[in-house]
């Protein structure tokens, strides 16, 4: 069940329900150093044996789950960003195991990836495939069977009663707004964050999502995420991701700091949360 990923501190009042590519690695670093200062290790390891609600008790779950008394908050993310982003730090540009090898599974039979038992090979299994090739496997498969990285956002939060849901695309605002409403630091560092090309495209395509990951490894950077879609994937996506874009009021933008501002008002407005 998505509550038992969720991360909770008793003596802060506090439970952040986090979201895969949505920086959740900087929140559970903020949290891991409220929890105990100082720490060593992977976060994510620290977090999952020490301050994962499948950590505690029953009795402390569930009252962290329903004390009016808790802040819990999540950080949501525009979905047609959100797939490019584990696309370029998942599967082109890979920087784990697990998650490379669901990518491979998603592209090709059995027979091929249970042969791929290193990263090079699975590397080089991946490279002819294309982001068009990755988003028609990821929407053809139901969003509770994949990967947390390109698995829809509702999933995650369940039936939680949040006080508060940020936007990714304006992380000041929500740092300011949880700071406000708890009375602690939040001090948030950009960890794990994907670079964007600022190079000229050199493919003869319009955009590059018919070209093969192996290509783009070859760029310096990632491209734009609005650069991988043709007309047809940015219909492909939303109507995959609808439940993230109607939950949340995302809709697809080249310029998606643009349209932020009146997106989060609007959310905010409808969704104000008790004052702390």
């Amino acid at each position: 069940m998505p509550y038992k990923l969720h991360v909770y501190l008793p003596k802060q009042k506090l439970l952040f329900c986090p979201i895969a590519k949505n920086g959740t690695t900087s929140w559970k670093h903020w949290m891991a150093t409220l929890a105990v200062g100082q720490y060593t290790g992977d976060t994510h390891a620290f977090v999952k044996a020490n301050l994962q609600i499948r950590a505690t008790n029953p009795t402390v779950a569930q009252q962290a789950l329903s004390n009016t008394d808790i802040f819990r908050f999540s950080i949501v993310r525009n979905p047609w960003n959100r797939i490019v982003s584990a696309f370029g730090n998942k599967v082109v540009h890979p920087d784990t195991y697990g998650t490379l090898q669901n990518a491979l599974k998603l592209l090709t039979p059995r027979s091929v990836w249970k042969r791929a038992t290193t990263m090079q090979e699975m590397e080089e299994s991946i490279a002819k495939f294309t982001f068009r090739q990755f988003v028609h496997a990821v929407t053809s498969r139901p969003g509770y069977t994949h990967d947390a990285h390109w698995r829809p956002q509702y999933l995650y939060l369940g039936d939680v009663n949040l006080d508060f849901v940020g936007y990714f695309e304006n992380m000041q605002n929500a740092v300011l707004e949880i700071s406000r409403r708890t009375g602690l630091k939040v001090d948030i560092q950009c960890l794990n964050a994907n670079a964007y090309t600022k190079e000229i495209r050199t493919t003869d395509s319009d955009c590059y999502c018919d070209v093969p990951i192996g290509e783009i490894r070859q760029l310096s950077r990632i491209p734009k995420p609005h650069e991988f879609y043709s007309e047809d994937l940015i219909e492909c996506v939303g109507d995959y991701y609808h439940q993230d874009v109607q939950r949340f009021g995302y809709e697809y933008d080249k310029a998606p700091a643009r349209a932020f501002a009146a997106l989060a008002l609007a959310f905010l407005a409808q969704n104000p949360g008790p004052a702390r």
